[in-house]
């Protein structure tokens, strides 16, 4: 793998954990702040566990549907309660996992924080997920929209699929939930703080040596 001492990924909302062991490789991460938005993805959607299996949570925005729109300009809509729907579905989710008592508090607020853009709910998301696990992280966001990233820079926008043929496998770890559903890989960065607490950086750091292809 070649050594790129940046890389590029589009605002995701809590991320999944393959995209959180890139920024283990590649700390210094540009957020692409000029794109259009583009429904169904990571940008808006986050995935959790619960005894079900895979549950999906979207943040649900004004004019969503209008992929024309600025990606920095695209407004969070609260006509519902979701901020509340959300906390209830982590609630139940992870309330028994190991280390929930310690980080709820925090995710909490940012979720009833109530921001106006998704930009901005999405980039504090991120900076309090690499203060609690933690990553040394030099975040920036793009000054234009880059159409083609240098030679300097891995390219990761739209690599990493809401919605693929296959999903990614990762190593396990023990979920409140694996009894029912088995254990299920690559969920948001939640599921792994929630369940590993501390022990998630070394995680991170064990399947960032893992090369795994982009397009799964």
């Amino acid at each position: 793998m070649q050594n790129y001492p940046n890389i590029l990924i589009e605002t995701q909302i809590f991320p999944p954990i393959r995209a959180i062991a890139y920024f283990l490789q590649y700390p210094n991460v540009c957020i692409e702040a000029h794109e259009h938005y583009q429904k169904r993805s990571y940008r808006n959607r986050y995935r959790i566990g619960s005894t079900q299996g895979p549950l999906d949570l979207s943040i649900p925005l004004l004019k969503g549907k209008n992929q024309q729109q600025n990606i920095k300009d695209v407004k969070i809509s609260y006509g519902c309660n979701w901020p509340l729907q959300h906390l209830r579905a982590i609630q139940s989710s992870y309330g028994k996992s190991a280390y929930f008592i310690h980080y709820k508090d925090l995710i909490f607020e940012l979720l009833l924080k109530k921001e106006e853009f998704l930009f901005d709910l999405n980039w504090n998301s991120l900076q309090l997920i690499a203060g609690l696990i933690p990553i040394n992280l030099n975040l920036q966001s793009s000054k234009n929209y880059i159409v083609q990233s240098d030679h300097a820079s891995l390219d990761l926008r739209n690599q990493i699929q809401f919605l693929s043929s296959e999903p990614i496998s990762l190593p396990s770890y023990y979920q409140v939930f694996t009894v029912k559903t088995g254990f299920i890989s690559n969920l948001s960065i939640l599921d792994l703080i929630f369940h590993q607490g501390p022990e998630a950086i070394y995680y991170l750091q064990q399947i960032s040596k893992i090369s795994v292809s982009l397009d799964s």
